[in-house]
């Protein structure tokens, strides 16, 4: 019994089954960015990773991405160099902060950022003591607090929220 092929099904079932593979692979592509930072924590490169070249089962993924630019273990030794600590993370309205190496020589400037960037809190501090920051009138939200003396900066996350 001889089959006859329809080139015209051939063809159409050709281009589905392109068409559908195209789709799946689409579909499955896992994406990843990669920042690279410089010594202060400035980000200076971006890369985009799209996954293996099909056929390779294996994916390696990048480095975790929310790691902050400088190593947690760096930030906590120049946290308790300067005698820095910032309670609660989680504030209503006063926010304790103590830094007690600050000097007229070295001040402290503690700026508060929002998720934006935008800055909503800055504040010089020029000896060493216990600060309070007023928290009552920022909007609930997510806030960076960045921490700098001496060419050194500390970042904290602060949470405002009832």
């Amino acid at each position: 019994m001889k089959m006859k092929f329809n080139i015209k099904k051939m063809k159409k079932l050709k281009s589905t089954i392109l068409v559908f593979a195209l789709l799946a692979t689409s579909i499955s592509a896992k994406a990843q960015v990669n920042y690279t930072y410089d010594n202060n924590g400035n980000r200076i490169k971006r890369e985009l990773y799209l996954g293996p070249p099909m056929g390779e089962r294996s994916f390696t993924p990048l480095p975790a991405l929310n790691k902050s630019p400088i190593p947690e273990d760096a930030a906590m030794s120049i946290a308790s160099n300067f005698g820095i600590s910032v309670f609660p993370t989680q504030v209503n309205e006063l926010l304790s902060l103590t830094i007690l190496a600050a000097n007229e020589n070295a001040p402290a400037i503690v700026s508060i950022f929002d998720n934006l960037g935008k800055e909503v809190y800055n504040i010089k501090v020029q000896n060493s003591s216990q600060q309070q920051i007023n928290f009552s009138s920022i909007k609930n939200g997510m806030y960076n607090l960045s921490i700098k003396i001496k060419n050194q900066q500390v970042f904290y996350k602060v949470v405002k929220g009832t």
